[in-house]
């Protein structure tokens, strides 16, 4: 679930955006260097103090 918020652009930190914005390839990832990391990019760079994209969360599940 992290991943699918991560690559739609809703977790996020202030470098590493969600496919929604820009696709990254692999090569071109900064990848993150710790240990028993399961969790995909964007999302891996993701932290609780960066919150939500409410902009996003809007876009993707709020009727229009």
């Amino acid at each position: 679930m992290l991943e699918i918020l991560g690559i739609i652009g809703i977790l996020h930190d202030d470098t590493h955006f969600g496919y929604a914005d820009q696709y990254v390839t692999y090569p071109e990832r900064e990848h993150r260097l710790i240990r028993n990391d399961n969790v995909g990019y964007p999302a891996r760079w993701w932290l609780e103090k960066f919150g939500v994209s409410h902009e996003k969360w809007k876009y993707w599940f709020e009727s229009k």
